[in-house]
């Protein structure tokens, strides 16, 4: 086994090194591991402290009637959610991705005979890499606003975007110059620096590094094959088949085995979906 990690931490040595927490996939394994880091970037947002119970890295909401989606950071309180996403594209992070992330959210949490004003006041949060509205401004607040008086709709909805290429002289400046930083020696903050440290240069941690690294890996294999098998319905059925995107990886090798048999659509999707 030990030949087997050394092999693998050789091929992704380098790329350990050259990961910033603007890389959603090594920031989730920095904040999951130490909840003072999403303390730390909520307070340096709200601008008081900030302590936090529950909360999830990489939360589910799923929606039977449409799409699902994946939140990067879920932090559940009493009256308040906050929903953080890192976002590289800027136009991943659009208005209208906010929108529907708020609107699942707030179908998850309300229940039936609940009280209108029971409902929790729910903020999403996008840190982008650019500078989302080109302005240079650290960050935008976005609430709902009654147009004829210029007040704000106390609706409990709130969206923030982050700019993570601003450089200013304060607190979400220095932030997001860590949040950039790829040599944790740099790192301002000594909680975000401890953490950083630990993954790329303890062997307990490069190892847990390199074991997301294979996970991300297989994950695309199996997502190219998913791919394959959508094409291939589509070619002989003439159906979306969306409920592939749902079937795991020995489901999709049995979908390439019976594809070529003499199925009608209805069958096969039954014979690649049977226990």
């Amino acid at each position: 086994m030990k030949g087997v990690f050394e092999m693998i931490t050789k091929e992704y040595s380098d790329k350990i090194q050259r990961l910033c927490l603007l890389d959603d996939d090594f920031m989730f394994i920095i904040f999951r591991n130490d909840k003072r880091c999403i303390e730390l970037l909520l307070s340096v947002l709200f601008h008081q402290s900030i302590h936090i119970d529950n909360f999830h890295v990489e939360h589910y909401i799923k929606n039977i009637a449409g799409r699902s989606i994946r939140l990067d950071i879920y932090i559940e309180g009493k009256s308040h959610i906050i929903d953080i996403e890192i976002q590289r594209d800027i136009y991943q992070a659009s208005f209208k991705r906010a929108r529907y992330h708020q609107s699942l959210i707030d179908a998850s949490v309300s229940f039936p005979k609940e009280k209108w004003h029971q409902l929790p006041e729910i903020t999403v949060i996008f840190i982008t890499e650019k500078d989302r509205f080109k302005d240079g401004k650290a960050l935008h607040r976005i609430y709902s606003m009654d147009e004829e008086t210029h007040k704000k709709i106390e609706d409990g909805t709130e969206y923030i975007y982050v700019n993570g290429e601003y450089e200013g002289e304060d607190e979400i400046g220095r932030l997001m110059d860590d949040f950039r930083e790829r040599d944790y020696r740099k790192i301002h903050n000594e909680v975000l620096k401890e953490n950083i440290r630990y993954f790329k240069e303890t062997p307990g941690g490069r190892e847990c590094m390199c074991e997301v690294f294979e996970e991300i890996k297989n994950e695309g294999q199996i997502e190219g094959q998913r791919k394959n098998v959508l094409k291939l319905v589509y070619k002989k059925y003439q159906k979306k088949g969306k409920w592939i995107n749902q079937c795991t990886s020995k489901q999709l090798d049995k979908a390439v085995e019976l594809i070529l048999d003499n199925f009608t659509y209805k069958q096969f999707k039954e014979e690649v979906l049977k226990e």
